[in-house]
């Protein structure tokens, strides 16, 4: 490789580099009950795309899901605006109307 492609390449690895920095948010513990064929399904996905270039774990998995469902839900029912914060407890319990299955 020429000098000056090697020199143009690290440059853009560096470049890379400095730009895919990670920002540590604090995170939190969320236990949710998923049906086994979605939970299988995400060991799966996970599995096949946790190495390079992805390297997904299923917290990033589900992370990712958990957005893109709370962005649409915002831009369907609330005009793209993000819901009221609350501080109040979740009420825990089978939702109202469900069979209990």
């Amino acid at each position: 490789m020429p000098a000056f492609t090697a020199r143009l390449y690290l440059t853009a690895v560096a470049a890379f580099k400095v730009a895919s920095y990670v920002v540590h948010v604090a995170k939190t513990k969320l236990t949710i009950l998923v049906p086994s064929d979605i939970a299988d399904a995400a060991r799966d996905a996970v599995v096949a795309l946790s190495g390079p270039p992805l390297r997904l774990t299923l917290a990033q998995l589900g992370e990712n899901a958990l957005r893109a469902e709370i962005d649409r839900l915002r831009r369907e029912h609330n005009k793209g605006k993000p819901f009221p914060s609350h501080r109040a407890a979740l009420k825990g319990g089978r939702p109202i109307g469900s069979s209990g299955d």
